[in-house]
């Protein structure tokens, strides 16, 4: 791997570690997701509070995963540089 360039580190090194981090945690975040689907779908008996609930899981997972995949990464990276800054 070639030295990076001064202001370039942080990218050339987090870069490669995010792709690598992706697929898991998506993978995880929709295996859960795919299982509360069934709860938004259910009927019968006390299907009420299941869809309910479900509803609120699965919103919330959705958000949070979302949410994780892109501010996550930005934040640590902001601060790994005020870190470095202040050092």
């Amino acid at each position: 791997m070639p030295v990076p360039q001064q202001g370039h580190e942080c990218a050339l090194r987090h870069g490669p570690a995010a792709r690598q981090r992706l697929r898991p945690i998506l993978m995880t975040s929709l295996c859960f997701i795919l299982g509360v689907v069934l709860l938004v779908l259910s009927s019968g008996a006390g299907s009420g509070a299941q869809n309910a609930l479900g509803t609120a899981v699965l919103t919330g997972m959705i958000m949070a995963t979302a949410l994780g995949l892109f501010f996550t990464p930005f934040f640590f990276v902001v601060v790994s540089r005020l870190w470095t800054r202040n050092r």
